[in-house]
């Protein structure tokens, strides 16, 4: 797939999104992260590393400059208000 030079955001999208309002203010700035990671990831929309791994909670504290146990915690929450999927252990957007 060739890369596309931007990814098209829609701010009354994120601005609206129940799930993602729910979220705390740093599970947002995590989920912001890790659609820009999907965006660049193998399979676009899945949080991928670049082999095509599904990103671990280690590989993504690691991305984001913080601690295992806070991304697992964020991780939690954004998962219990329903932004994200899973498929395969991989988080899918």
């Amino acid at each position: 797939m060739a890369k596309l030079p931007y990814m098209q955001f829609y701010t009354g999208d994120w601005m609206k999104d129940q799930a993602v309002r729910a979220s705390s203010l740093a599970a947002r700035g995590l989920w912001f992260d890790l659609l820009c990671f999907m965006w660049e990831s193998p399979e676009r929309g899945y949080l991928k590393t670049l082999s095509g791994l599904p990103m671990t909670v280690d590989h993504i504290s690691r991305m984001v400059g913080a601690s295992p146990k806070d991304v697992k915690t964020l991780l939690e929450e954004l998962r219990v208000n329903g932004v994200f999927d899973e498929h395969g252990g991989c988080i899918v957007n």
